[in-house]
């Protein structure tokens, strides 16, 4: 029995360890594409209907079990201004967002806009 028969309809490729080269990895993907893809996308419009049938009863049933949230009126949601990576109205000092000690990949406020502190991403 194949992956497709035992329902499975996803799979992801992790191809990214070990000593694969970056090379290697897209023409595998691209050898995959060319040769395998289009024969499941074309299955992939029934296979998709014919899951949400059979699921459609289960989901019915959550979402009557769900309480719903009363409507919000629009002037109960606060105005939250975001400054952004350039900092508009701040200080030089305030405009740094990214802590230094992460190394820039995360977006980390360098300081408090609350208080005017120096944050740190180590802990208080």
């Amino acid at each position: 029995m194949g992956y497709e028969e035992a329902g499975v309809d996803q799979v992801i490729f992790v191809q990214q360890s070990g000593r694969n080269r970056h090379e290697h990895i897209c023409e595998s993907l691209e050898l995959f594409a060319a040769t395998s893809l289009a024969e499941f996308k074309e299955r992939d419009a029934v296979k998709e209907a014919k899951k949400q049938a059979e699921l459609a009863p289960y989901v019915e049933a959550a979402l009557a079990r769900k309480p719903r949230m009363p409507a919000i009126d629009p002037k109960d949601v606060p105005l939250v201004e975001s400054f952004g990576r350039r900092g508009d109205g701040l200080s030089q000092q305030m405009r740094t967002t990214f802590a230094t000690d992460r190394g820039g990949a995360i977006s980390i406020p360098a300081t408090d806009l609350r208080e005017g502190q120096v944050a740190s991403s180590r802990g208080p």
